[in-house]
This record gives structure tokens, C-alpha cells and sequence, in this order.
């Protein structure tokens, strides 16, 4: 009787040729940027539901999210938004929280979120902390951050000092142009 048993080497051939495809998957993966892996699933899944904020009603596709994020970094992009810059988001939960986020990361930005319950010293902390150059504050908070917090008018101390923009013209989010309006203050 014969008994055939699997050879090391071919055991050995097998695990290598999985552990060179693990490896070539990590490295796929370390890089991939956030903004990319939106635009590739938008390209393989575009009318799966990708967002759905279902306490608003509010829903978008995958090919949704990738073109409205891209619209949304071309005038961030447009307002003088760059890679590296922090950029504080002082949203409530709505769709165009990610939306940003992801145009965000398209431009290489680095989001930092505040609360909308903080406080205008909070707020004014966590801008401060995190070296914020931008800021992109929910009408609903822009005029106690006007009127009390780090938005408010301070005497210009050079150039390029403490510059406030209104950021409204082709922010709105495209299903609901009477929703809330965006503010985006350059940083001092």
C-alpha cells in the first residue's frame, strides 16, 4: 500500500505564495488615501447607498458622495485650502459632514471636529490647539462665534491677519439649497 503525503517544499511553496499575496494587499491598502478609496468605490458600487442619515431622510450613492466630495474640494481648494492644512468643522449630523470629510482628505487636509455644543472658549481652544488655518462653522453657531467666540472682529495685527470669508456661493448641498448654510473664516 502506498501513502502519499504532501511534500514539504510544496507546503512551503504554498504559504509563501499566500504570504506574497498578504503582503502585496497590505501594501495596497498602506497606499490608498481616504479620498481615493471613495472614488474607487464609487467607480465599483456607484449606486449602492453609501450615506444615510435616516433621522433627516437624507441618503447618497456612493458615485454621489465621490462627485459631490469633489465638487466640495475644488472650492475648498478655490478658497485656499491646501495639503496639510487643519480645518476645523463645526457641523450637526447631516450628510454634508462626511461629504467634507472626504473632500477633505481628497485634498490632503487634516479635519479637525468640534462639537456643536462646545462653548465659543471651547471652540476657541480646540482651533488654537490644533493650529486650525480654516474653519467651517454651521450658520446655526456662526453668530454666537461672531458675536462671542474666535470668529469675532479683531483688530488686524499684519498681513494676512485674521481674514473672514463667506463661503456660501456653491456650498449648499445639491438635494437641499434652503438647508444650512456653511461659513468658512480663514485662520490668524
Amino acid at each position: 500500500m502506498m501513502v502519499l503525503k504532501s511534500a514539504p517544499s510544496d507546503l512551503q511553496d504554498r504559504v509563501e505564495i499566500a504570504l506574497g499575496r498578504l503582503d502585496a494587499l497590505e501594501f495596497a491598502y498602506e497606499t490608498t488615501t481616504l479620498g481615493q478609496l471613495v472614488s474607487m468605490r464609487a467607480r465599483t458600487h456607484g449606486s449602492a447607498i453609501a450615506i444615510d442619515i435616516f433621522e433627516r431622510g437624507e441618503r447618497a450613492t456612493y458615485a454621489e458622495m465621490d462627485r459631490w466630495s469633489n465638487s466640495y474640494a475644488h472650492a475648498l481648494r478655490a478658497f485656499g485650502v491646501r495639503k496639510g492644512d487643519r480645518v476645523g468643522v463645526m457641523l450637526p449630523n447631516r450628510i454634508e459632514f462626511p461629504i467634507l470629510w472626504f473632500a477633505l482628505a481628497k485634498l490632503g487636509a487634516i479635519v479637525a471636529p468640534i462639537n456643536m455644543r462646545y462653548t465659543p472658549r471651547e471652540v476657541e481652544y480646540v482651533l488654537s490647539d490644533t493650529q486650525a488655518k480654516f474653519a467651517i462653522v454651521d450658520e446655526s453657531a456662526v453668530a454666537c462665534m461672531l458675536r462671542d467666540g474666535p470668529l469675532a472682529a479683531r483688530p488686524r495685527q499684519g498681513a494676512g491677519a485674521s481674514r473672514r470669508a463667506d463661503f456660501r456661493r456653491g456650498w449648499r448641498h445639491p438635494r437641499s439649497p434652503a438647508q444650512g448654510r456653511r461659513r468658512v473664516t480663514r485662520g490668524r
